[in-house]
């Protein structure tokens, strides 16, 4: 980490996968991303796990991507306050997502998909 913060590579683009591993800003690997990501010229997270422990895991994240542009919470929290209206109402208009039932683990299941999505 001392020789990356003494001269830190110049990186096209940074690539984080599990990006939902570094919602404490504490843990080493959250500061080695974020010491990579200021020398990028372009940051990807990827995660496919929800955030389902508050806004500030959501805005961890966010800021690895634009510090600029999410470097304050307390400023984070009060767009989310201003925006609540639209996402109800865009809650209210959008479809329901479906969700197919989980098999079981250790059930081998025939998905028949035209049951979960019908045409």
């Amino acid at each position: 980490m001392e020789q990356w913060e003494a001269m830190p590579p110049t990186l096209d683009v940074l690539i984080i996968d599990e990006a939902h591993h570094l919602r404490n800003t504490e843990t080493k690997a959250h500061k080695a991303c974020r010491e990579a990501a200021a020398s990028a010229d372009a940051v990807l997270a990827l995660t496919a796990t929800p955030m389902q422990m508050g806004s500030r895991d959501l805005f961890n994240l966010l800021s690895l991507l634009d510090e600029e542009e999410f470097g304050s919470f307390p400023y984070f929290e009060a767009c989310m306050l201003f925006n609540r209206h639209i996402v109800a109402a865009e809650q209210k208009i959008a479809p329901p997502h479906e969700v197919p039932p989980m098999a079981p683990a250790k059930q081998k299941a025939k998905i028949d998909p035209d049951e979960y999505y019908p045409k």
